[in-house]
C-alpha cells in the first residue's frame, strides 16, 4: 500500500454531511481512516490491487492476493468500539474495505465487514440509521483527532 493510498479517498469522503461525518486518521488502530458519525464508527481500510474481487472462507482476495482476513478487521473495529465506549458512545463499529483499483459489482457484506468501491463506501456510510446524536459524534471525532471541515469554501477550520 503506498502513502498517497488513503488520499484517493478522501474527495469520496468529502461527499458525506460535514455537519454530521467527520474523518480522522485511522493509524492507532491499524486501518487507514475512521469515520464517526451520526450512523456510527466506520474503520476503512484502502487497498490498490488490481483484479476482480474474490470471498471464500473468511478472506477477501483481488486478484488472487489476499488483502484483510475479516477476523482481524473485526478485530479492528473492536478495539476502536470499546475506545468510544470509554467515551460514552455506544454504537457498533463497522469495518470497510474500499478496493480503488479493483473490479467490484456493488458493496458486498462478509460477515459483518463491507467491500465496497469508494464511491459506495459513502453510500453504506450514509445511508444507515442515525444511532449516535450529532455532539455526541463530533466530541468522539474530536477526541480521535478528526479536524472539523469548513462547510463553506472561505471558512476556516476549527
Amino acid at each position: 500500500m503506498t502513502d498517497d493510498t488513503p488520499d484517493r479517498l478522501l474527495p469520496e469522503l468529502d461527499r458525506l454531511d460535514p455537519w454530521s461525518f467527520w474523518v480522522a486518521s485511522g493509524e492507532e488502530f491499524g486501518a487507514d481512516r475512521i469515520i464517526i458519525g451520526t450512523t456510527g464508527a466506520f474503520i476503512l481500510v484502502v487497498t490498490q490491487e488490481e483484479g476482480y474481487v474474490n470471498v471464500s472462507l473468511g478472506k477477501v482476495k483481488i486478484g488472487g492476493k489476499p488483502v484483510a482476513s475479516v477476523k482481524s478487521l473485526k478485530r479492528k473495529a473492536r478495539k476502536l468500539k470499546n475506545k468510544l465506549s470509554g467515551m460514552a458512545v455506544y454504537a457498533d463499529v463497522a469495518a470497510v474495505i474500499c478496493p480503488t483499483n479493483a473490479i467490484l459489482g456493488g458493496p458486498r457484506d462478509v460477515k459483518g465487514v463491507w467491500v465496497a468501491k469508494p464511491t459506495d463506501a459513502v453510500k453504506v456510510i450514509s445511508r444507515r440509521a442515525n444511532v449516535i446524536p450529532r455532539q455526541t459524534a463530533k466530541r468522539a471525532a474530536q477526541a480521535l483527532g478528526a479536524k472539523m471541515r469548513s462547510v463553506r469554501p472561505d471558512s476556516r477550520d476549527s
